[in-house]
This record gives structure tokens, sequence and C-alpha cells, in this order.
């Protein structure tokens, strides 16, 4: 009687890590094919971003080479128009360069990982790249795009920042609000610094509400590094946002519209 109990017990135990170890391999399973999945979509998602991405630079290029095209044989290598769409296709030719470089990257992306590159830069060069990427393809569509000059202090002035992460913002910003404006509409492309209510002024003279970047945090220094709160700012005078969109925005998730 006690052999019986005795190997009752045994094969119990048996059977329990047996059960123990498949449970075990079933969540390493299970682990590992969700992490295989969530490596799926974050590669998809990016795709779809990058194609986003592409899709206005590749429009302006096609588009400065249809104005070159159409330009008479006699044209001059410095003419205005050719310079322009030169120009434009160099900035666009290098924009598409560095979205593809960070899709290649595909360590960071599984990770998830994004690393800034700090480097010294000024304010006007981005609103400038984006002005020559989107200028020809805002002219195609009948769109007004018009850069807002800068204030003498902020357009010398040399900040440290991402320039290349940076001018996905712009250049998304600035793409978007092309697309979503009718022909004959304007696109508006400004910046100041948060505590300048002069250059505030000056932009409520153009006839647009500044109200919503005017809550800007105001400039401050620590006593290391001089910090400074700029407002990039692109208007424009098509269907906007709805308050659900702009909700999903402020949590910092994405939409498709």
């Amino acid at each position: 009687m006690v052999l019986a109990v005795i190997a009752i017990c045994t094969r119990l135990n048996i059977l329990q890590r047996s059960a123990y170890h498949f449970k075990s391999e079933k969540v390493e399973h299970d682990l590992e094919q969700r992490a295989t999945e969530v490596k799926k979509d974050t590669r998809g998602r990016l795709l779809r971003v990058v194609m986003h991405d592409l899709r206005s630079p590749l429009l302006s290029v096609a588009n400065a080479v249809a104005i070159v095209q159409d330009l008479k044989p006699e044209t001059r290598v410095d003419d205005s128009v050719v310079v322009e769409c030169m120009r434009a296709m160099a900035t666009c030719s290098q924009l598409m360069q560095n979205i593809v470089s960070d899709m290649l990257d595909f360590e960071r992306i599984d990770s998830g990982r994004l690393v800034l590159v700090p480097a010294a830069m000024r304010v006007l060069q981005l609103l400038e790249a984006a002005a020559d990427t989107f200028g020809g393809l805002a002219a195609a569509k009948g769109v007004t795009l018009r850069l807002v000059p800068l204030l003498p202090d902020l357009e010398h002035t040399v900040f440290i920042g991402d320039v290349r992460r940076l001018q996905q913002c712009v250049n998304n910003g600035v793409s978007n609000s092309i697309k979503f404006t009718e022909a004959g509409g304007t696109v508006i492309i400004r910046a100041w610094r948060a505590n300048e209510l002069q250059a505030q002024a000056k932009l409520h003279a153009t006839g647009w509400d500044t109200a919503p970047a005017a809550a800007a945090v105001a400039e401050t220094e620590t006593a290391a590094v001089p910090r400074a709160s700029v407002v990039l700012e692109v208007v424009d005078s098509g269907v906007g946002l709805t308050t659900d969109e702009l909700n999903v925005l402020n949590q910092g998730e994405a939409f498709m519209q």
C-alpha cells in the first residue's frame, strides 16, 4: 500500500513537472510570437510613414522637372526659374535620402529607439527648406505658399537641435496644409520667439489667429545653457481638424485623414 502511494505521488510529480515545462514552453512561444508581431507592426507603421513622407518630395521633384522641360531651349542655366527648380530638387533629394536612410536602420526600428543628433542650426533654414520643397507643388495646385520674414534677432540666432527631425515636422505640416487647402487658398509658414510680443502683434496684422501658439512657454535661461522657446507655425485656409482629431494629436497619437 505504501509503495502504491509512493508510486502515485511520484507519477503526480512527474506529471506536474511535465505540465510546468509545457506551460513554460507555451509562454515562451507566445512571448516570441508577440515580439515578432510587434516588430512586424512597427515596420509596417514605419513603411506607411515613409510612403507618406516620400510622396510630397517626389511630387515636388516631378513638378520641378516639368517646369524645366517646358522652358524654351535658349533658356540659360543661370535663369532664375532654373536656379529655383534646381534648388528645390537638391533639397528634395537630400530629404528623400534622409528618409530612406532612416528606413534602412532596422536595428533602431526593431528596438523602437529614436536617436537624436543635435547640431548647430538656424530656424530660417528649416522654413526656407520647406518653402523650397513645396513651393512648386503649391503653385501647381493654385495655393499661395508664403514665408513670413523673421525678426532679425531670431533669424541670426544659432540653436542646437536635430535638424532632420525638426525639418520632418515642418515638412509634414506644410505638406498636409497644401494637401487639404483648395485652389485659391493660402498656406503661411512663420516662426517667432515665444516671448516676442511685438512679433505676435505683427503676425496678428496678417489676419491669422496666433492665440493657440501664443500659449507656449516663454523664454527661460539656466545658469549653464541659455534656452529659448520658439514657435514654429504652419497656418492654412483649408478644412482644418476637428476637436477629436486635435485631442488625438495632443495625446501624442497619430491618425489618418
